[in-house]
């Protein structure tokens, strides 16, 4: 028998001899014949550089900064394992790579609805319409705990 601690920033996913994991956001009790994986739940911030195109056709380059993190909850914890594994919940760059086709998704849709002076003068008014259009999307267990308009610039 060994005890096994989580921390805050990350959850234990036990795997007993039956068929569903439980996870431990807390200390527990792991069995010779039980198998364990942490799970990093610390939230994950990356920079991307994406070109949409705004309501009125022209053409924006924006550099946006997006932190993802996963739900402390059991079911939103096991779905992000399923998704990447465990260990990729620590890796940035599989995290990224993961949701930066989501980003994309959610951003182009936001500029489309949107005149690009708006978008130039406000890029709060896309930040707010993005995050809208990212809680449509399926983020596998995360959620979008923040988005930022880092640059925004008419492509010539």
């Amino acid at each position: 028998m060994f005890k096994k601690t989580a921390s805050r920033q990350k959850a234990l996913v036990v795997n007993p001899k039956g068929p569903t994991p439980k996870v431990y956001l807390y200390d527990s009790v792991v069995w010779p014949w039980q198998s364990y994986e942490y799970v990093d739940l610390e939230p994950k911030t990356f920079v991307l550089s994406h070109a949409a195109r705004s309501k009125d056709a022209q053409e924006l380059a924006l550099k946006v900064e997006v932190c993802l993190a996963i739900e402390s909850f059991e079911d939103k914890i096991l779905e992000a394992v399923a998704t990447l594994g465990a260990q990729k919940t620590f890796s940035l760059e599989d995290v990224s790579r993961h949701f930066t086709p989501n980003v994309h998704k959610a951003l182009e849709s936001a500029a489309a609805e949107l005149h690009s002076d708006l978008i130039l003068a406000q890029p709060d008014v896309l930040r707010d319409r993005f995050a809208l259009k990212a809680s449509q999307l399926h983020w596998n267990g995360y959620f979008l705990e923040e988005f930022e308009v880092l640059e925004s610039s008419l492509q010539s």
